[in-house]
């Protein structure tokens, strides 16, 4: 359905002064042009004046778009998205909504909105015109936006234009215009600004492979001082790790070493101020020398220092399995939001990924029962009869037979189709209530990328080693809130991870049919497999059967195989649970690891 549902002309447009409204913005950026043209849609209405309604009304919608700069051919994303609802995409748009944007962009001076309009033409129409003009006006935003510590706008503009004008060539006047816009602020702020900006500017300039490196390597040693003094390390590393780029463009190996050295000693200092904090945050310096030695892999001749950060880490990672204490909490209901973003409130970044982590307990088999006996108690005629279960499309996928009974296989058929299903309610309001707030608020005060799982995977037994990287993208894509791309990701990999861990304790999980082909089991079958109680408590072992593979539960890992999920469940507060469950074990097994990476060092 079109967003514009009347016939609008040209003159329509001409009468409405859109840069005049716009100069009573709080600021120059399409989020808050949102209000001031919804409110216009609304005064339109009102008056009953539908065409003026019908143009506000489009361009309000295309202001809520969000970037998604990770996807260069769908670069928008709508402002919310729920299991039942979301805001405007791209694809709302009709071929009359589009014709109404063209005529408007003569009109607007604003170099925001006519970005954001250009843009969305050359994206659905590849008109090469509007694409030209959506690559100037992105950098005269990012100009009129800028601000050292509101950095994240500008640049956000800035790599918008480069993803256009990589379509128009390194040769256009285009290309060239971005590339002097960069060079210009990093001249401006000589690495002196207190945040990412300069950081990612000059990762802008080493992916285009533009640049003088004598000039940008003098400026990441400028960059890397102030950030020393400021005993910022996450901003040493980065600008350490440019310096050695820009060393290797210029092909000069052994100052990119020591480029690359200098980067991962900061992972040893950093590691000595966790250990300088009261407890000593031995995990976090585990983490450090770790990291650290990712880094040396790299660098040639250093044998010497790779051992002794070797030893560090064993003796951190006893420290810090020793140390570990349970930190999850009871939420009361009526203030559980709240609570859980004030868990995650203040905490450093990896401190704040182990707390959300770590922040709800399994379900208990044993309360679940009694939760259920309850209810049969308290409601028994609800019990008295079989329940069936349909899908989306009125088939039937399960019956629940009568609790109340005196057939003892049916009662307790019955019971754990009844905890199955009650956890997959507890699971739901755990997910928006606690596990979602507190996503929010980690994004809120940290910027997040894929390395920072890197952590709770590396070395993790529960993991193949060919599989951290699946891991990491898919916990990354839940946190950022894609929990469509997560679960497809994840779900796989769990099959994997329990069919390794069942194989690492000589346990076969595959069958020979009549014809002699050897078969993999599926984790419908390898869930139910009594050795799996020797590695998972039976706690976790339910929470993966009601998630992954019961028809009373979520059974999102057969839904999903055989196409039954559509686009709102895939973001529904189950898919939400589910990253967060499979982000716990992982987290889990880390702590498991680290305790038996140890003992296997203590062994003669």
């Amino acid at each position: 359905m079109p967003i514009t549902e009347v016939e609008i002309e040209k003159e329509d447009i001409e009468k409405i002064d859109f840069d005049e409204l716009i100069k009573s913005s709080r600021s120059n950026t399409c989020h808050e042009y949102t209000y001031i043209f919804s409110e216009k849609a609304q005064e339109a209405k009102e008056n009953k004046d539908n065409k003026t309604f019908a143009i506000f009304y489009l361009v309000g919608a295309i202001t809520t778009f969000i970037f998604e700069l990770d996807s260069p051919n769908q670069p928008f994303k709508p402002w919310f998205e729920f299991h039942d609802s979301r805001g405007f995409i791209l694809d709302d748009l009709s071929d009359g909504d589009l014709k109404i944007l063209n005529d408007l962009v003569p009109q607007i001076k604003d170099p925001e909105l006519l970005s954001r309009i250009a843009d969305i033409i050359w994206v659905r129409l590849r008109n090469i015109q509007m694409a030209m003009i959506a690559s100037t006006a992105y950098i005269d935003s990012a100009r009129n936006l800028d601000h050292p510590n509101n950095w994240s706008q500008s640049a956000e503009r800035i790599e918008r234009s480069l993803q256009i004008v990589k379509f128009l060539g390194s040769k256009s006047q285009y290309y060239e215009r971005v590339i002097d816009h960069i060079e210009t602020m990093l001249n401006k702020y000589q690495a002196q600004d207190p945040l990412y900006l300069s950081i990612k500017l000059m990762q802008f300039l080493l992916e285009f492979k533009k640049g003088d490196p004598k000039i940008y390597i003098a400026l990441s040693e400028k960059g890397a001082t102030k950030a020393e003094v400021e005993l910022d390390w996450a901003r040493v590393r980065e600008y350490r790790n440019l310096q050695a780029g820009w060393h290797a463009l210029s092909k000069n190996k052994v100052e990119e070493n020591k480029s690359k050295k200098l980067a991962a000693e900061s992972y040893v200092i950093e590691a000595n101020n966790f250990l300088s904090q009261n407890p000593p945050g031995y995990l976090g310096a585990s983490h450090c020398i770790d990291q650290a030695l990712i880094i040396y892999k790299g660098v040639p001749s250093t044998t010497i220092r790779k051992k002794e950060l070797q030893q560090l880490l064993l003796k951190y990672q006893k420290k810090a399995v020793d140390n570990l204490r349970p930190i999850s909490v009871e939420i009361n209901v009526t203030d559980r939001a709240n609570r859980a973003r004030e868990m995650i409130r203040g905490k450093s970044k990896q401190d704040a990924l182990i707390q959300l982590a770590a922040i709800l307990k399994t379900s208990r088999v044993s309360e679940l029962e009694e939760r259920v006996n309850e209810q049969a108690n308290n409601y028994p005629f609800r019990f008295l009869v079989t329940v069936t279960t349909f899908n989306d499309n009125g088939r039937v996928v399960a019956r629940r037979p009568p609790l109340i009974t005196n057939n003892k296989e049916d009662a307790k058929a019955a019971l754990i189709a009844e905890m199955y299903q009650l956890n997959t309610i507890d699971q739901a309001e755990q997910a928006l209530a606690i596990i979602n707030e507190s996503r929010k608020q980690i994004l809120l005060e940290h910027y997040i990328r894929v390395e920072d799982f890197s952590f709770f995977l590396r070395n993790n037994i529960f993991i193949p080693r060919d599989r951290e990287k699946i891991f990491a993208e898919g916990l990354y894509k839940g946190l950022m809130g894609d929990f469509m791309t997560s679960s497809h990701l994840l779900i796989p990999q769990i099959e994997s991870s329990i069919r390794s861990i069942l194989n690492r304790i000589g346990v076969m999980t595959t069958i020979i049919d009549s014809y002699g082909i050897q078969k993999e089991e599926d984790l419908g079958t390898l869930l139910w497999k009594p050795e799996l109680e020797k590695i998972l408590s039976k706690d976790i072992i339910f929470e993966l059967q009601g998630l992954l593979t019961q028809a009373h539960g979520a059974n999102f890992r057969n839904r999903m195989a055989h196409g039954f999920l559509n686009y709102e469940q895939l973001l529904s507060a189950n898919s939400i649970y589910l990253w967060w469950f499979i982000f716990h074990l992982c987290y889990l097994f880390q702590i498991a690891s680290l305790k038996g990476q140890n003992e296997a060092q203590e062994e003669p």
